[in-house]
């Protein structure tokens, strides 16, 4: 994921499809999909998961064998981490994010996690 996206992850004050459908073509630069063809085919959107908006689509994000937590307290950014735990039970390097909902936190500290 590039640094201006995770910026824009970062400073967002919500999730948005617009922002989904850039996560996604970060994630998918093969299969990304331009924004003036999503426009022209709401069809599309079906291959988009709405990972800014959703916590359940943002935990999809997730590297796999990765483990994950978010924590979001009244007045604070909320806090994601994604880490992956050795057999010995140690904590191998943890990736986080903050932003102002949890899917957003957590898109951020996976996509971190899947550019190492």
């Amino acid at each position: 994921m590039s640094d201006d996206l995770i910026v824009r992850l970062e400073s967002a004050t919500e999730g948005s499809d617009e922002l989904s459908l850039a996560v996604h073509n970060a994630a998918n630069p093969k299969g990304a999909i331009p924004p003036e063809k999503m426009a022209a085919d709401d069809r599309l959107w079906i291959f988009v998961q709405p990972c800014t908006t959703s916590l359940d689509a943002a935990v999809s994000m997730v590297p796999d064998r990765h483990d994950w937590e978010v924590s979001c307290e009244a007045g604070f950014p909320c806090k994601a981490s994604v880490w992956k735990s050795d057999p010995s039970g140690r904590t191998r390097p943890l990736y986080e994010g903050r932003s102002a909902t949890a899917p957003l936190a957590l898109c951020i500290a996976a996509r971190r996690a899947l550019s190492r």
